[in-house]
């Protein structure tokens, strides 16, 4: 009995582990990392259908504004709308967009630091329907 429950334990934690990389690897094929980008962390959240993926961009091949403007562009030609910005000055920026039948992504810049580390920051966000 207790080799069945240990064996079950397993089984769904490798099933929730496919389930997490299953979900990441879809969100890259739909949402593409920014030229240059480092990945450094990778989470979702399956019960509400959230994937998250940080990335870091040495400062010196890309400024806050190329990164807004590459996925306001690239996204815009895969059929996803932009909805609204939010700035703060010498901190980052946050901004969202939707698409039917995938949900909202959020993008957040992070510039806080970026003297000092010399790599900005960046959060994509999909919250899938």
């Amino acid at each position: 009995m207790k080799n069945k429950v240990i064996m079950l334990i397993f089984i769904t934690l490798l099933l929730v582990v496919c389930s997490q990389e299953n979900f990441i690897e879809e969100m890259k094929k739909e949402i593409p990392l920014y030229q240059g980008a480092v990945v450094i962390e990778t989470s979702t959240i399956p019960k509400d259908n959230i994937s998250i993926i940080q990335f870091e961009i040495e400062a010196c091949e890309a400024i806050e504004d190329d990164v807004i403007n590459f996925y306001k562009n690239t996204m815009a030609s895969k059929g996803w709308e932009f909805e609204k910005i939010k700035r703060w000055p010498n901190n980052g920026s946050l901004f969202s967009m939707t698409k039917k039948d995938w949900g909202t992504l959020s993008i957040q810049t992070i510039t806080r630091n970026i003297k000092k580390t010399n790599k900005l920051k960046v959060v994509l966000n999909l919250s899938k329907v």
